[in-house]
């Protein structure tokens, strides 16, 4: 029997990215509205992550202990490497955590404003090893031809393995379906770069953001979320005719 060792390729890592990252470059501009650590969700105190939007109760997330090699891992990418070493994992495409609530946020400048700040971190992230370490940036669709640019402005970063939309359009957006994002979709396509619908960044609610007197939700609150991504591609993308328009494009799914 072989005793070569099978490497593995993981399509959806994540990372814990810096939870200060939006207040440190965006609080000048948008003061309390942006992304950070509060001591209260408006009815509770505790330690909580405001999105943008929600709260998120960190210690129900992550155990936020500075010596813990999975957090040092999101951190540093050398320790990260080392990391895939010990599991037999050769690379991986990196997606954010924290960001993906961002996406629901309602202020779109705000969040495209996050967007970029995350997606240029985590290009130069990757560029420690660029075989190895490939990341996914996130692009917020309210806006086409903003949409386009940012997907053609992390594309040429040259570490960026594929981007993530809002998994469905937001109340009051046109429907993916609509002829004004096919421009974004033949963008995708000519440059080969997948787009990801992930979950979270849709318009179904996350159980991390439930309040406690919400709590007796949660299962209905986990289905409506796990299904979150498959009406958007059964209605938009196949019976919408996206695929039919724009059959090179491509495109992923991650939990």
């Amino acid at each position: 029997m072989s005793t070569a060792r099978r490497w593995l390729i993981s399509g959806d890592s994540h990372v814990m990215e810096p939870l200060d990252m939006w207040q440190t470059a965006l609080a000048a501009r948008w003061g309390e509205a942006v992304p950070r650590i509060v001591a209260s969700n408006g009815a509770e105190q505790g330690r909580f992550f405001f999105t943008g939007r929600e709260h998120i109760r960190m210690g129900e997330v992550v155990a936020e202990r500075t010596t813990d090699r999975m957090a040092m891992a999101s951190r540093d990418p050398a320790v990260r490497l080392s990391c895939l070493d010990e599991d037999g994992v050769y690379a991986e495409v990196i997606s954010p955590t924290w960001l993906l609530f961002t996406l629901r946020a309602a202020e779109a400048n705000l969040v495209r404003d996050c967007c970029a700040v995350y997606n240029d971190w985590i290009a130069e992230f990757c560029s420690h090893a660029p075989k190895r370490l490939g990341g996914t940036a996130l692009i917020y669709m309210a806006d086409v031809d903003r949409a386009v640019a940012e997907l053609e402005r992390v594309a040429k970063k040259g570490t960026i393995r594929c981007v993530i939309i809002n998994n469905d359009a937001h109340p009051g957006w046109a429907p993916y379906r609509d002829a004004r994002y096919d421009r974004f979709w033949a963008c995708a396509a000519e440059i080969g770069m997948p787009v990801q619908l992930h979950i979270i960044t849709g318009n179904a609610r996350d159980p991390f953001t439930l309040h406690r007197h919400e709590f007796a939700d949660m299962p209905r609150v986990f289905l409506g979320l796990f299904a979150d991504a498959g009406g958007p591609f059964l209605n938009e993308f196949i019976y919408g005719g996206i695929m039919d328009r724009h059959p090179a494009l491509k495109l992923m799914f991650a939990e």
